[in-house]
């Protein structure tokens, strides 16, 4: 954010034959306000909730005494900030857009001018980079600044699998092969990764345990009649923040 230039006078007497004199200077003050952050986890998955966090969002905490033109400059031991005294309030709220996108997400920046609050990412959301964003708004959501703070989060392609052959014999081996199983290693926090195995299903019944974001695991054909049947894979177990459901 760029900086503030504010107006304060300084008064200084003179003595004089006939009374004091009094007269007024003015003297700019250039205050640097640090300007506003955003952190996200750099990598997110559909449907996956993620942390947000920041600081010096200030700006948009709501004037106590709107509308006065008290003369002081704000600074962060005030319980506001705005641009100039007497300016209209600033909302007195943080919200959160993806990629323009306004998420109905937003919260009240605290007494040391942080946020921290979560979203959900869309199910649908495409493999690429996305931006999360903050702004100023009122309670309801209605903008009052442009774009404060921005994070960018890449969504990588979906999990795949691959199987060595496609034609077995029941007792048969055949090896699993499974690509970008990156959402099954991250908590709810998004923050310290955790492994989490990866169920293997044959036709949505549970057929053997792998682990890691790549892996390749060797599974027993179970025995069952002849037919084309589905090997799938999905986080196991289940954790909040984590979309549930078959991956691959």
């Amino acid at each position: 954010m760029p900086s503030r230039l504010h107006l304060i006078a300084t008064l200084t007497v003179l003595p004089v034959a006939f009374g004091a004199v009094w007269l007024a200077s003015v003297a700019v003050l250039a205050m640097n306000i640090a300007a506003a952050t955003l952190t996200a986890p750099s990598i997110a998955y559909p449907a996956q909730q993620i942390p947000l966090s920041g600081d010096n969002y200030w700006q948009c905490r709501s004037d106590p005494n709107p509308g006065a033109s008290d003369g002081v400059a704000p600074d962060p031991t005030d319980s506001y900030y705005s641009a100039d005294p007497g300016s209209p309030d600033p909302g007195g709220w943080v919200g959160v857009q993806l990629d323009n996108k306004i998420l109905g997400a937003h919260v009240q920046p605290d007494a040391s001018g942080s946020i921290s609050l979560s979203i959900t990412l869309p199910p649908d959301i495409a493999p690429g980079t996305h931006t999360v964003t903050t702004r100023c708004e009122t309670a309801d959501g209605t903008p009052v600044t442009g774009i404060l703070a921005s994070a960018p989060i890449q969504v990588p392609e979906p999990p795949s699998l691959a199987l060595s052959r496609t034609r077995v014999w029941p007792g048969e081996k055949v090896t699993v092969t499974g690509q970008g199983f990156g959402q099954c290693s991250f908590m709810p926090s998004g923050h310290k990764p955790v492994e989490v195995p990866v169920r293997l299903l044959w036709d949505d019944k549970p057929l053997a345990l792998a682990q890691g974001v790549q892996f390749s695991t060797e599974v027993t054909v179970p025995a069952t009649p002849p037919g084309p049947y589905t090997v799938g894979a999905e986080c196991y177990p289940q954790r909040t923040g984590v979309a549930a459901g078959i991956l691959a």
